[in-house]
């Protein structure tokens, strides 16, 4: 499946026909993927699961002028003193024009990415900082293909560099059992 396919997918049918984040987008792709059953390279990251094979389909996009980034800045600085910044990205007139004439119409996996994208949503909104954390979860979860409490979820985080906390992580979880990702057996 085009990952180029997957992003204007996504993007067309997002409030506004973006997302603000790119930390969000990855984390959504990465469910899609999930809940399609296509691998789509995701690798443990800073920030979660994080698939180099979805920047470089978004960079394709933006090289296109399908897909327009903007650059937001803050005025806060990271622990390592630069400034923070966030990246937002909204489908271009033409990706729309490439989205429905070459997407809707021709390609079979249309219908069912539409529905994982509304199966995602109505899961709960959740913010790009949850999401990361429902992600950072399932990743774990479907490594050891076993089930696990939320302490040793916490604990394998660690191991991987990511902080969870207890709080952060039952909201992960309920998101992950609306999608039926995970049963109370699983944590």
């Amino acid at each position: 499946m085009d990952l180029r396919y997957i992003v204007l997918s996504l993007l067309a049918n997002e409030d506004n026909k973006s997302i603000q984040g790119k930390t969000l987008l990855q984390k959504k792709i990465y469910f899609i993927g999930i809940l399609v059953n296509e691998d789509f390279g995701y690798k443990p990251h800073y920030y979660g699961p994080f698939s180099a094979k979805v920047d470089e389909a978004l960079d394709d996009l933006i090289a296109a002028r399908l897909v327009r980034e903007h650059i937001e800045k803050f005025t806060a600085i990271d622990e390592y003193g630069f400034g923070m910044r966030r990246y937002n990205y909204t489908i271009t007139d033409d990706g729309e024009m490439v989205f429905n004439e070459e997407i809707v119409n021709k390609l079979p996996q249309y219908e069912s990415i539409k529905k994982t994208v509304e199966q995602i949503e109505s899961a709960g909104k959740l913010e790009y900082f949850d999401l990361s954390i429902a992600a950072k979860a399932y990743y774990i979860l479907r490594k050891e293909n076993r089930p696990k409490t939320n302490s040793q979820i916490i604990n394998e985080a660690r191991s991987l560099g990511w902080n969870i906390e207890e709080s952060h992580l039952k909201k992960a979880v309920s998101f992950l059992g609306k999608l039926g990702l995970v049963t109370s057996e699983n944590n």
